[in-house]
């Protein structure tokens, strides 16, 4: 059985060593544990092409910043705001 190589998050950016076992990486942009214990890096590849994974990366490319919203000044006075509330 194969476990987690640091070269996986070398190659990929959104995948690290997952909490479950050393037989897992974990995928940042889904939030899931990938087995990696019989296909290593070809398991994180068919993940990176998955349905649901192509999906998450475009809606999180698709998503505005708050600073889109409201300009950088308005952003530095609403936070001013709120630490003098606190």
């Amino acid at each position: 059985m194969q476990t987690y190589k640091d070269e996986y998050s070398k190659q990929y950016s959104c995948i690290v060593k997952s909490s479950k076992s050393d037989k897992h990486a974990f995928c940042t942009i889904c939030s899931a544990d990938i087995s990696i214990a019989h296909g290593r890096l070809n398991n994180v590849k068919q993940h990176i092409g998955t349905i649901k994974h192509v999906t998450l990366i475009k809606l999180r490319g698709e998503a505005k910043s708050i600073t889109s919203f409201y300009g950088k000044d308005d952003l530095h006075i609403t936070t001013a705001e709120i630490l003098f509330a606190i």
